[in-house]
């Protein structure tokens, strides 16, 4: 499977940083996590794959755009990585729009390495959008 994405125009890392701070002001951890699991899936190296397990089972937060059709609540982050995120309950938090982009706090799963896909499982709560258009 090739996996070919954009890079989500809308934030700078450094204002979605502070953004995601304010969606999630008590999940400092979780924000830095997500910046370290980005910067390690972009690397291509097979110290950062082996580097990314330590990751599983922890909670991340990201910011991205909407992913291609058929996922529901997917993003893009950083530059051509995929977001799967399921939510649990299941609830289709995506907003009526052509474009979107959002914020979310949830649960490494795991990890496709090779196609830079991240899996994270989140609350329908800590899924929150941003700008739509």
């Amino acid at each position: 499977m090739s996996v070919i994405f954009t890079t989500c125009p809308v934030w700078t890392e450094g204002n979605a940083t502070d953004a995601l701070q304010g969606f999630f002001p008590t999940q400092r951890a979780a924000i830095t996590n997500g910046v370290a699991v980005l910067d390690l899936i972009q690397k291509h190296t097979p110290e950062a794959e082996r580097s990314l397990q330590q990751y599983i089972g922890r909670m991340v937060a990201f910011h991205g755009g909407a992913a291609p059709t058929g996922g529901n609540a997917d993003l893009v982050v950083g530059t051509n990585v995929l977001l799967k995120v399921e939510i649990v309950p299941y609830k289709d938090v995506r907003p009526l729009a052509t474009y979107w982009d959002a914020f979310v706090l949830g649960k490494i799963k795991g990890f496709d390495y090779t196609n830079r896909v991240i899996r994270i499982e989140a609350r329908p709560e800590d899924w929150h959008k941003g700008d739509t258009m």
